[in-house]
């Protein structure tokens, strides 16, 4: 069984770095887990698999503890004192908000057990709107998500599937920054 570990190990770690730190985060931290995952895959030694299943272990225990930070902040609302984004955070935390308000019908809509946050990534920023995308877990494929602030309520326009965006959206939202309310 114990030769089995090194491909469930490798698999685990290409899994979880498909999604994983952006360039500017693996700039500011050399030692993140990239460079944990290639030490990992190049030994072949007792101790150095021991060390990647220990790294691994963190890497999960982050995961779970950045999880629980996630539902922590889903009350989250968008400011309605301003209308424009101050970071691709905000604009997570109110889709986060909006999906886990179990008033709205999409909130049906989503699986949490293939949620992870790095998969988002920042495509637009101006004023009062962003857009997101959202790299599918395994790598291929992908959404995009509009966000546009006016006022008590902000515009969440959906495109399915890298094709639709930015001419085709497959579904317009209205929500009410207040509550994270669906209200169109």
């Amino acid at each position: 069984m114990k030769k089995f570990y090194p491909v469930i190990l490798l698999t685990g770690i290409i899994l979880l770095g498909a999604c994983g730190p952006s360039e500017k985060e693996r700039a500011v931290a050399p030692n993140s887990n990239v460079h944990e995952s290639s030490q990992a895959q190049s030994s072949t030694t007792e101790e150095s698999q021991s060390t990647a299943v220990s790294s691994t272990n963190e890497q999960t225990q982050q995961t779970v503890s950045s999880t629980n930070q996630q539902e922590a902040t889903s009350s989250t609302q968008v400011s309605a004192d301003s209308d424009s984004w101050s970071s691709i955070d905000e604009a997570i935390e109110f889709y986060e908000a909006v999906y886990k308000n179990p008033e709205n019908e999409i909130s049906k809509n989503i699986l949490w057990d293939n949620y992870n946050r790095k998969c988002w990534s920042l495509i637009e920023q101006e004023g009062n709107t962003i857009v997101l995308h959202w790299s599918n877990i395994g790598g291929a494929g992908g959404s995009y998500d509009k966000f546009v602030k006016d006022g008590d309520t902000t515009q969440l326009i959906k495109y399915d599937g890298n094709a639709s965006y930015p001419d085709s959206p497959t579904k317009t939202y209205t929500i009410r920054n207040s509550d994270n309310l669906v209200v169109e």
